[in-house]
């Protein structure tokens, strides 16, 4: 086959790596970072040397792909003030009647993922003081999303939900699959309450993110997008997957290009908050939707993070 630009940008089926460790996939990063993102990439070149905890997050990025630790203990002194205001909008919006009723009912019929109710949809217009925006822009995080992307990154979306119990087998983004939004895509979740086994953890099969050591495993699947445990447990052992259970206010940092699954609730419920980092040209379109400029003053990274492209 021919090579050609247009060929190492082309986004592939969920299940497949999108890039790797061919000369091909090489090229392929290269042009993301130098080609497409030139300037964010040159911003985290002449950045100042990391600091010891963005070293250890982006260390294991890299190796395995996830990174599970307290939100209190890694965000900045504001990120941790303006979490606990996060929290606080998200909980009364939970005490609406509409979301207690659906909880009850075990079903959600306005979604397709009928097994979770969205308290902050990706698409709803946001204030850029809103306390969620200000949270995903909080520079601990975005130094660390920069390190292991090789880039000052782009918020792409931000948004809120809870899953409940239901009376089905898993369906949806609770099999296996990959992220499609860019080559790299890391995604922040926080756990608003503990969240035991039975409680929906994410899970993870780590090293299988782009470069690393399982990234061009595909099991033999019957569905396009999604894999079964069954599926996936002959090419990547259940010994391999990772349950991330935890306290309220656990923080998950994850490439989801690397496989994973979201939660399917036995019992309780699973509240929590995420946000999603891309480059400035995704492969698919941006989600976040900010109106007008935050009071504060943002950091230049801050603001790399706002804009488009």
């Amino acid at each position: 086959m021919p090579f050609t630009l247009s060929g190492l940008i082309k986004p592939k089926t969920l299940t497949d790596c999108v890039f790797d460790n061919s000369v091909a996939g090489r090229l392929s990063h290269l042009f993301w970072l130098y080609g497409l993102n030139a300037r964010r990439s040159l911003k985290q070149i002449g950045r100042a040397a990391p600091d010891a905890d963005e070293v250890d997050v982006v260390g294991e990025l890299l190796e395995r792909g996830l990174v599970l630790t307290p939100a209190d203990s890694f965000l900045s002194e504001s990120g941790r003030t303006t979490l606990d205001q996060a929290e606080a909008m998200i909980r009364k919006a939970c005490e609406a009647e509409t979301v207690r009723e659906i909880v009850e009912q075990g079903k959600n019929p306005v979604h397709g993922k009928d097994y979770l109710i969205q308290i902050v949809k990706f698409t709803d217009v946001m204030n850029a003081d809103s306390p969620l925006v200000k949270l995903a822009l909080d520079p601990k995080i975005l130094q660390a999303v920069a390190g292991y992307m090789g880039m000052w990154p782009m918020l792409h979306a931000v948004g809120s939900w809870v899953n409940f119990p239901t009376h089905q087998d898993a369906h949806h983004s609770q099999l296996w699959h990959r992220d499609p939004e860019d080559l790299k895509t890391l995604k922040v979740f926080i756990y608003l309450d503990p969240v035991g086994p039975d409680n929906g953890p994410f899970n993870y099969i780590p090293k299988t993110q782009p470069f690393g050591r399982d990234c061009e495993v595909e099991p033999q699947h019957e569905h396009v997008r999604r894999v079964l445990d069954g599926e996936m447990d002959r090419s990547l052992p259940q010994e391999r997957w990772v349950q991330c259970t935890g306290k309220a206010r656990t923080m998950i940092i994850a490439d989801t290009v690397g496989y994973h699954r979201g939660g399917h609730v036995q019992t309780g419920q699973r509240l929590l908050i995420t946000f999603t980092y891309t480059s400035g040209r995704p492969q698919q379109p941006r989600k976040l939707n900010v109106k007008g400029k935050p009071h504060w003053t943002p950091t230049p990274i801050q603001e790399f993070a706002l804009v488009c492209k």
